[in-house]
């Protein structure tokens, strides 16, 4: 649902009082100002007639640990039950009910510099007769999720987009409190002066998860996008890989090119196998604002290799193949 490339699914329709855990331990960067994780799920429990007692139904946990502290974050960790009636849930013709996907954003800002690990759980019913699983879609992009607050000269306006999926939003100016809208976008005509700070105030649903979190975004100019020239390479190179633009401001979206001008498309830039210098656009929607960089790309043929076949021989003797060729300086064999 995020568009990333993959989701996980946690546990399965076995019936076997089975529970599954993953878990992702990773550092909060110290040289940042803010840092948030996004994460997409969506749950499926058996009905169970007549129910269970609460401890023994299926159930999904999420839970954020502070390794540093070892110590457990209340709002970014909630536990659905299976029973009837769970709001935000919706019942399927095999008589099973699901919630469809829903996003959780994760403000890690007081984590800066942390080591923290989120785990996800799924169990059956302790009665060895029902089951519940649910799928996982993280969200690779870390920064605070609020769209829209770059900007270029020739704009007269931004729209500035939060999170979907929250009960409420309010948008005020941090200084003043004056609330500036309560949708979940907010459109500010005249363009504010860059470095205008604004705050958005996330109230989620009471079914969803997660406590009340207030981010605050600044107007920034957009100026040049950053991209790194990939390593030297025998076969080819992966032009979108987040290797090479990776660190620029969120919301921006690329495109290759042959040219300087962006009037040549470039077919396939995932699989770049000729030298040469290429294009990258980095555009920020719905602005329109873009920045053309360009990438350098080295494609070197493979170091030949002259085998000297080896004399023959009987087990147990051994041949040693690094005696087989001469190696060249610089190149490593495996």
């Amino acid at each position: 649902p995020n568009g990333s490339e993959y989701i996980i699914r946690l546990g399965n329709k076995n019936v076997d009082s089975e529970a599954d855990r993953i878990s992702y331990s990773f550092d909060v960067p110290s040289n940042v100002e803010s840092y948030a994780i996004v994460f997409n799920y969506a749950i499926v429990f058996q009905e169970i007639d007549p129910p269970h007692l609460p401890w023994q139904q299926p159930k999904f946990t999420v839970v954020l640990i502070d390794e540093d502290t070892n110590t457990q974050d209340e709002c970014a960790s909630f536990e659905y039950t299976s029973q009837s009636g769970i709001p935000g849930f919706s019942r399927a013709e095999n008589g099973a009910f699901f919630k469809p996907w829903a996003s959780v954003m994760v403000n890690l800002t007081k984590y800066i510099g942390h080591r923290v690990r989120l785990e996800f759980t799924t169990n059956d019913c302790s009665e060895n007769g029902h089951f519940g699983y649910a799928y996982i879609d993280l969200n690779e992009n870390c920064a605070i999720p609020v769209n829209g607050n770059v900007t270029c000269p020739e704009n007269n306006s931004v729209t500035l987009r939060a999170l979907p999926d929250f009960a409420t939003y309010r948008w005020y100016n941090p200084d003043t409190k004056v609330t500036y809208g309560t949708l979940d976008s907010l459109y500010l005509f005249p363009t504010p002066p860059i470095g205008t700070r604004i705050a958005v105030e996330l109230v989620p649903y009471l079914f969803a998860g997660g406590c009340t979190d207030t981010l605050y975004t600044v107007i920034k100019n957009m100026g040049d996008i950053k991209i790194r020239s990939p390593l030297i390479n025998c076969l080819s190179i992966d032009l979108t890989s987040p290797s090479i633009v990776g660190g620029n401001k969120s919301g921006i979206t690329y495109s290759y090119w042959k040219d300087p001008r962006a009037h040549v498309p470039l077919a396939n830039p995932k699989n770049v196998r000729t030298s040469g210098t290429y294009y990258i656009m980095g555009r920020l929607l719905p602005s329109g604002c873009f920045s053309i960089m360009p990438v350098v790309v080295n494609i070197t043929a493979p170091a030949p290799i002259a085998v000297n076949p080896p004399d023959p021989v009987n087990y147990p003797g051994t041949i040693d193949l690094t005696k087989t060729f001469a190696p060249r300086p610089g190149v490593q064999y495996t």
